[in-house]
């Protein structure tokens, strides 16, 4: 049956694990969602997670703020020896068409020297129906300030169980979910949305999307993970570390000449549609 734990601290992907927090200054910040190191200075999450960090504090969507921000978000990341580091969010990298979210980091002024952590191996394919996976996140993070006037958050690093039920190549639906996607019984509480999903080799192949508990009279949960490969056609404006503005490059041509380690960029091919450039999966052979 799926479930969800705490999560062993000394398990690889630990230190990649991070949450994403917003807030206009120390005393009104919130832990939004869940995500993962990609590589140094880059970090993933789900865009709905973005999106509801605009609406808390601005009242809108991305798309429609403008000129300056009044608030502001970073990565935190809990290290296996139980110390934090966090990073700024420099770039928002979002596309409507799907659920996954870059974000450009550069390093704080509370932790300037902290090490980025090890990512994880990552991959664009799709686990085979009735693969195990393992999601990770944060869904019960708290957080306090102390009488210095600093911050502390309780972060609870945990990871769901689940097998893969059904793949959706194109789109769950037109609403909901209309980007490729995979259902699963994993529990996906609160918080714990942008978190990496595992198969079973131990790549994140995607992040979580959605969840629902058991229906009425049922005991299994209905989740949905958003596949990884769509976000290799996201484009990068900042560089990350820096955050220095760049020239325009695709996640997909940053991880093929970054440190990040990315297997099976080979199956991910760069076709025209409509005069934009579009990035496809091969079909399975």
């Amino acid at each position: 049956m799926a479930s969800i734990e705490l999560l062993d601290l000394n398990e690889p992907i630990t230190s990649a694990l991070c949450v994403v927090v917003a807030g206009t200054d120390e005393t009104d910040l919130v832990a939004m969602g869940s995500g993962v190191i990609f590589t140094d200075g880059l970090a993933l999450t789900a865009r709905h997670v973005i999106d509801e960090i605009f609406e808390r504090f601005e009242g809108c969507r991305p798309s429609d703020a403008r000129g300056g921000l009044s608030f502001g978000v970073q990565v935190c990341c809990h290290f296996s020896d139980r110390s934090w580091a966090k990073w700024h969010v420099e770039e928002f990298v979002i596309s409507s068409s799907i659920d996954i979210a870059a974000l450009v980091l550069r390093p704080s002024e509370e932790t300037p020297s902290a090490p980025w952590p090890p990512a994880p191996a990552f991959s664009p394919l799709y686990p085979a129906e009735s693969w195990p996976l393992v999601a990770y996140g944060f869904p019960e993070s708290r957080h306090r300030l102390l009488s210095d006037g600093s911050a502390k958050f309780h972060l609870s690093p945990s990871r769901a169980d689940g097998i893969v039920h059904e793949i959706y190549h194109e789109k769950r639906d037109s609403s909901m979910a209309p980007f490729p996607c995979i259902r699963t019984d994993a529990p996906f509480p609160p918080g714990i949305s942008g978190g990496p999903v595992c198969d079973r080799h131990g790549r994140v192949i995607g992040l979580v999307c959605s969840g629902m508990p058991p229906a009425e009279g049922e005991t299994e949960h209905v989740s949905y993970v958003s596949t990884l490969w769509p976000a290799f056609g996201l484009v990068l404006r900042k560089t990350p570390v820096t955050g220095l503005p760049q020239q325009e490059q695709s996640l997909l041509e940053f991880a093929q000449v970054s440190r990040a380690n990315v297997h099976h960029l080979d199956h991910l091919v760069v076709q025209m549609d409509d005069g934009k450039q579009v990035i496809r999966l091969r079909p399975p052979t």
